[in-house]
């Protein structure tokens, strides 16, 4: 088998033929473009794999294929397709938590939502991805990942009203009003389990002060919005759980292309 040059791919001279008394260096270069030609001991040389055709007797099942590119395995989620069907849960579940604050149908409207968005948002999914697989460890992630993202969206639409409504209309002395008659009665009840323990008045001045203070009530408030959030994501997670198990014995195949 004759050999080429590397970079004009000429034909080089035969090194078996060729005379060992001869110029050797002839044999280390190109005769045409004068590329330096790498030389390798035979152990050091690499032989092609032979190939060898497939087995179509039957005796042996043939190699399982490689999985196509694009593909989701069972189990797993087009996160992509997810969070678009739980943001758009989300954003009507924000928009309906705004009109909630003057309407009484519609915050009605807006527990409904919320308590079914997961649900909603796996029917969005099933609908985009009509060959997905799904069971309900997907239905759990996709009901997860849609009350984050719903908490979040609501947060956000009532921290921007609560600004707005705060600086702008100055419409929030019904709520003030409503917080401090909350924290009023909260103080009342911890004086009486103070008098009941028979703890000392300077003692009760103390934890009087310290709960009526600015940072004690933006704390009970986050926790609060905090502990709702957690409430919103476990109704999520069962919601969807739930929903994914239901829509198990609909799904085709443990893949899909993510095209379909």
């Amino acid at each position: 088998m004759r050999e080429h040059c590397h970079r004009c791919h000429g034909e080089l001279p035969d090194r078996a033929a060729a005379n060992p008394y001869d110029d050797e260096g002839a044999l280390l270069f190109c005769p045409r473009c004068g590329a330096p030609q790498i030389l390798l001991p035979d152990h050091m040389r690499v032989e092609a794999a032979e190939v060898r055709p497939a087995n179509s007797t039957g005796a042996m099942p043939p190699p399982r294929p490689a999985a196509a590119v694009g593909t989701v395995a069972a189990g797993q989620v087009d996160w992509r397709a997810a969070l678009a069907a739980g943001a758009l849960v989300a954003g009507v579940g924000a928009v309906l938590e705004l009109i909630g604050l003057k309407s009484n149908a519609a915050s009605f409207l807006s527990v409904l939502w919320t308590m079914g968005g997961a649900v909603i948002a796996l029917g969005l999914y099933a609908r985009h991805r009509p060959r997905a697989w799904m069971d309900a460890r997907v239905g759990l992630r996709v009901g997860v990942a849609t009350g984050l993202v719903l908490v979040a969206a609501m947060g956000i639409a009532l921290a921007a009203t609560g600004v707005v409504m705060r600086y702008g209309t100055h419409s929030l002395a019904s709520f003030d009003a409503e917080v401090a008659a909350n924290f009023e009665l909260m103080r009342q009840q911890l004086v009486v389990r103070m008098q009941e323990q028979q703890q000392p008045a300077q003692v009760q001045q103390k934890i009087l002060g310290f709960m009526g203070s600015q940072e004690v009530r933006a704390g009970l408030a986050v926790f609060y919005m905090g502990l709702l959030g957690g409430v919103v994501v476990l109704i999520s997670a069962g919601g969807g759980a739930f929903a994914g198990m239901m829509r198990t014995s609909q799904s085709p195949r443990p893949g899909l292309r993510r095209g379909d």
